[in-house]
C-alpha cells in the first residue's frame, strides 16, 4: 500500500513539475550555471520531465567560487521559496557541512516591497474595515519587506488594548505605536508552485543519487512544506506569540510584545512597535552592561530549552532586540522548536552530562538521540570514540571560560553525521539555537560561559526528576500504564491460547536483509552443484583415459568431452574464487 501511495505521489509531482515547464527549465538553467549540471544528469531531471536537457558545462567560464558560496547564489538568484527552504537549511548543522550552513546563513531575502495598495486592500479585506478607521495612523513605506510579508508601523488607541497574555485594556486614549505585518496575497501560489517541484527534485534525487541518501531530501522537503503551511497563516505565530509571553510572565528582564488580537486575523497581526536596537549593538548603549545582558539571554534560551520545551527557532541578532531599560525583546515568532518531555529529557541528560565531563554518557545519550537509517549498520564503539576524542579535545584540562561550546556542538553534530546518525529536526533547531545563542553572548562579554551557566539550572532539573513528588508521579503513570495493560492483557490472552490450541496462530517474522541472505544461500547452493558436477566430470574423465579410439588432442574422445564438462562448469567459479 505504501509503495501504491509513493507512486500516486510521484506522478502527482511529475505533472505538477510537467505543468509549470517554463519554471522548471528556469531553475534547471540556474543549477547549471552555478555549475549544479552534474546534478541534474545524475537525477536525470530532463528526461523525466520530456524537455531538452540543460547543458551542464553552462556556467564553466566564469571564475569558480568555492561550492558553498555557489549554492548560496543560486538559492539566491532561485527566487523567494527556495531562500525560505534555504533558511531552514541553515538551522540544520546536523546533515550540512559547517561552511554550507554558515553560507546558508547569509541569506538576504530582498524582494521588492508591495504597493502600499495591495497592503491596503489586504487590511481592509481582513479586519473589515477602512485602513483610517482602524489606526490612528499608518507609515505608507515599509519598515520591511520579505517573501511572505511586510511591516508597517502604525498607532492605535487604547480601545484595542485587549491581550492574549491578560494585560487589561488602558484607560488611556493615548496612542500606541504598532507594526502591522500583512501577508503577500500572491505568495502562497507561488510557493505551492515551487513545491511540486522541490517534491519531484527530491523523489529523483533520492533514487538516482544514493550519496544524498543521509540527507533525506524528500524529508526535507515535507518539512519544509509543513513550516510553510505555518508561515502562510499568521494564527500560528499568534499563538507563539501568546505562549510565548504566558511563559516569560514571571521571568525579569525579558519582554515579548503585547499582542492585540482585535486586529489579527490568518493575513494580519497587530503587535506593539518595540523601540529597541540589536542585540550585537547594546555595547553602544548608555546604562547596558553587556555581560548581564549576555547572561540573560542564555538563562532565557536554558529555560525555554529545558523549562518549557517550547523554544524560538530563529535567534538571530537582528530577531533579539535591547530596550533602553535593558530588557530582552524576541521578536518573529514563525520559526519555533516543540521538545517533547522525552526529547527534552535527552537534551537535559546530554548537558549534564558535558557539565560533568562523562564522555561515555555524552556519546550514548547522542546515539539515541538521532535517528538511524534502516538497513545500515551501526558501528557504536566507533562512535563512542570519536565522542570522547572530540570531548577531550574541548574539555580535558580546560577551564569553564576556555570551553568553545559553539565548536564543541559543533562536532559533536558533524560526527554524527559521519556515522550516519541523523539528528530529528526538533533536536537539530535546539543545537542550532543553543550554537547561536552561545556565540552571540561570547561576542557581548567574552568572560561568559555557557556551562558555568547551564549546570546549576541542569543540576536542579536532575534534583527534580528524582524528587519524591516526581518519583511519585512518574509511579502513578507506570502503574496506570500497568494496568491497562494487564486489563488489554485479560482480554486477548484467552483468545490467543485458542488460537494457539487450534493451530491457528500466526507469528510474522521481519528479518532484515533476507533477499541478501537468500540470494547468498542460492548463490552457494549454486557454486556447490557446479563443483559436484565438476568433480564426477573429472573423475569420468580420468577413467575413460584407457577408452582407445577415436582420438582427439591425444585423448580419447569420451575424456575431452568429459574433461571440457568440467572446465565449463568450473569456469563460472573462478571469478568468485579468485575474489575470495
Amino acid at each position: 500500500m505504501g509503495a501504491v501511495v509513493s507512486v500516486v505521489q510521484n506522478v502527482r509531482n511529475l505533472r505538477a513539475a510537467i505543468k509549470d515547464v517554463g519554471r522548471m527549465r528556469q531553475i534547471m538553467t540556474i543549477l547549471a550555471r552555478h555549475g549544479f549540471g552534474w546534478f541534474l544528469n545524475r537525477a536525470r531531471i530532463a528526461e523525466a520531465v520530456g524537455i531538452p536537457p540543460i547543458e551542464s558545462n553552462l556556467g564553466a567560464e566564469t571564475p569558480k567560487s568555492p561550492t558553498p558560496v555557489r549554492i548560496r547564489v543560486a538559492i539566491e538568484e532561485l527566487g523567494p521559496t527556495f531562500i525560505m527552504l534555504g533558511q531552514l537549511l541553515s538551522t540544520r548543522p546536523d546533515i550540512l557541512p559547517a561552511d554550507v550552513v554558515g553560507e546558508l546563513e547569509r541569506l538576504q531575502d530582498d524582494v521588492p516591497p508591495m504597493a502600499f495598495s495591495a497592503v491596503q486592500e489586504r487590511i481592509e479585506a481582513d479586519l473589515g474595515g477602512a485602513i483610517d478607521d482602524l489606526f490612528l495612523s499608518f507609515d505608507r513605506e515599509p519598515l520591511a519587506s520579505a517573501s511572505i510579508a511586510q511591516v508597517h508601523r502604525a498607532s492605535i488607541t487604547a480601545q484595542h488594548e485587549i491581550t492574549d497574555h491578560g494585560a487589561p485594556p488602558l484607560a488611556s486614549e493615548q496612542p500606541h505605536e504598532v507594526v502591522v505585518k500583512v501577508l503577500r496575497p500572491d505568495i502562497e501560489d507561488c510557493i505551492q508552485s515551487d513545491l511540486s517541484i522541490m517534491h519531484f527534485f527530491a523523489a529523483r534525487a533520492a533514487a538516482m543519487v544514493p550519496e544524498l541518501q543521509l540527507i533525506d531530501p524528500v524529508g526535507i522537503v515535507h518539512e519544509f512544506e509543513r513550516a510553510m503551511s505555518q508561515e502562510l497563516s499568521f494564527h500560528c505565530e499568534r499563538n507563539n506569540i501568546a505562549r510565548f509571553a504566558r511563559n516569560f510572565a514571571d521571568f525579569e528582564g525579558v519582554h515579548v510584545p503585547t499582542l492585540y488580537p482585535e486586529l489579527c486575523t490568518g493575513g494580519v497581526i497587530v503587535m506593539e512597535y518595540i523601540d529597541g536596537i540589536k542585540i550585537t549593538e547594546c555595547h553602544a548603549m548608555a546604562g547596558i552592561d553587556p555581560s548581564e545582558t549576555g547572561s540573560r539571554l542564555l538563562r532565557s534560551l536554558l529555560k525555554m530549552v529545558l523549562n518549557d520545551g517550547f523554544f524560538h527557532g530563529d535567534l538571530h541578532p537582528g530577531n533579539v532586540l535591547v530596550q533602553a531599560n535593558g530588557d530582552i525583546v524576541f521578536i518573529d515568532f514563525g520559526l519555533c522548536g516543540r521538545l517533547l518531555p522525552r526529547q527534552r529529557e535527552r537534551v537535559i541528560e546530554l548537558l549534564f552530562a558535558i557539565g560533568r565531563e562523562d564522555y561515555e554518557r555524552v556519546s550514548d545519550v547522542l546515539f539515541h538521540m538521532g535517528t538511524r537509517i534502516p538497513g545500515v549498520e551501526y558501528n557504536l564503539a566507533a562512535f563512542q570514540n570519536d565522542v570522547v576524542e572530540v570531548l577531550e579535545n574541548h574539555l580535558f584540562g580546560k577551564t569553564l571560560s576556555g570551553i568553545d561550546v559553539q565548536a564543541l556542538f559543533g562536532e559533536l553534530i558533524a560526527g554524527a553525521l559521519r556515522h550516519n546518525i541523523r539528528m530529528p529536526p526538533q533536536n537539530a533547531l535546539v543545537f542550532k539555537a543553543m550554537m547561536t545563542v552561545e556565540g552571540l553572548g561570547r561576542r557581548l562579554a567574552p568572560e561568559l560561559n555557557f556551562v558555568e551557566e547551564m549546570t546549576p539550572v541542569v543540576q536542579d532539573l536532575i534534583l527534580e526528576r528524582y524528587s519524591p513528588e516526581r518519583l511519585a508521579r512518574d509511579a502513578a503513570d507506570i502503574a496506570a500504564n500497568l494496568s491497562g495493560f494487564l486489563r488489554e492483557l485479560s482480554h486477548t490472552a484467552p483468545q490467543m491460547l485458542q488460537d494457539l490450541r487450534n493451530g491457528h496462530l500466526v507469528i510474522k517474522t521481519d528479518i532484515q536483509r533476507l533477499d541478501e541472505l537468500v540470494a547468498g544461500q542460492a548463490r552457494a547452493a549454486r557454486m556447490v552443484a557446479r563443483a559436484v558436477l565438476a568433480t564426477g566430470a573429472g573423475i569420468c574423465g580420468t577413467l575413460m583415459l584407457d577408452h582407445g579410439p577415436p582420438v582427439m588432442l591425444g585423448l580419447p574422445l569420451p575424456s575431452v568431452v568429459a574433461f571440457g564438462a568440467l572446465i565449463a562448469f568450473l569456469a563460472p567459479l573462478l571469478p568468485d574464487l579468485l575474489r575470495r
